[in-house]
Formats: structure tokens, sequence, C-alpha cells
């Protein structure tokens, strides 16, 4: 569960959930971005906010913000066994919008949410 800032470069995921028994939440304010070492060659689902594994659970809190400010980022990413919940704020190049509005927009998010 994190309260803070993760700040992640070029590739990676800010929270990954591995396995069935295991949620990641955050509450705080994950940002995706890049630096001179950045490859723009890089396939999607290499830089991403949060990830779920082997029916893991991923839950972007009413407080959780993910802040992408890089054309290869995405917020979420699902291995198609998980479930990810998102409550929080997307933000794309400072265009944010809330969890109802984004969710319609991203096949890895969960219908329950």
């Amino acid at each position: 569960q994190l309260g803070g800032v993760i700040t992640i470069y070029n590739a990676g995921a800010g929270m990954a959930a591995y396995g069935a028994s295991n949620t990641v939440i955050n509450q705080g304010t994950i940002n995706l971005e890049k630096n001179g070492n950045y490859d723009d060659s890089l396939a999607a689902n290499t830089l991403v906010g949060m990830a779920v594994y082997e029916h893991g659970t991923a839950i972007n809190d009413q407080t959780g913000v993910i802040n992408i400010n890089v054309g290869t980022g995405q917020a979420f990413y699902n291995d198609g066994t998980g479930t990810i919940v998102n409550y929080g704020t997307i933000c794309t190049f400072g265009v944010c919008q809330s969890g109802n509005e984004y969710n319609n927009t991203d096949d890895f998010t969960s219908l329950i949410y």
C-alpha cells in the first residue's frame, strides 16, 4: 500500500501484484517519466503505473494519481487473469480524468469499479 510518490523512468512498473493472494493499493502518486536513457522503440506494456499477473489485484484508490508523461506509458497492465480497480485519477501529459471517465477507455480496468 502506497501513500507517497513513486517515479519510474523509461521502463518498469510502479506497483505490481503477482499471485492471487497479492494486492497493491495506490493512495499516493505514481509518475511515469523518461530521461536521457529513454528508448522510444520500446513496445507497449514496458512502462506502467500498476500491473497485475497470475490473478493479482491492483487498486488505484480515490486519492491515487497516475501521471503519464511519456508516449509509451500506460496506467495499467493486466495479463488477463488479474483484477484492476480504478477509483483514482489518471493524467496523461497533464490532462486528467477521474476513474469513471478513464475506466471506459482502458481495457485493462475491471468492470466492477
